[in-house]
């Protein structure tokens, strides 16, 4: 079988800040803003362990 000549798809994987350190103002998360909007980012960030978040989707989904 002759080799694929299908092009390489490169993987991105998504940015993750915690919501613990958006609250830093100490804290410098400007590599990681870099990462998710630079030129070979996706273009998003995703933000975890947001405290009451089932709570806050439910509200904004029944907008």
């Amino acid at each position: 079988m002759p080799p694929s000549s299908d092009p390489v798809v490169p993987t991105v994987t998504p940015v993750t800040i915690s919501y613990s350190e958006l609250q830093d103002k100490d804290k410098d998360l400007s590599v990681k803003i870099e990462e998710g909007f630079g030129p070979n980012g996706l273009g998003i960030l995703s933000i975890t362990q947001v405290p009451g978040y089932s709570s806050l989707r439910g509200n904004l989904l029944r907008l």
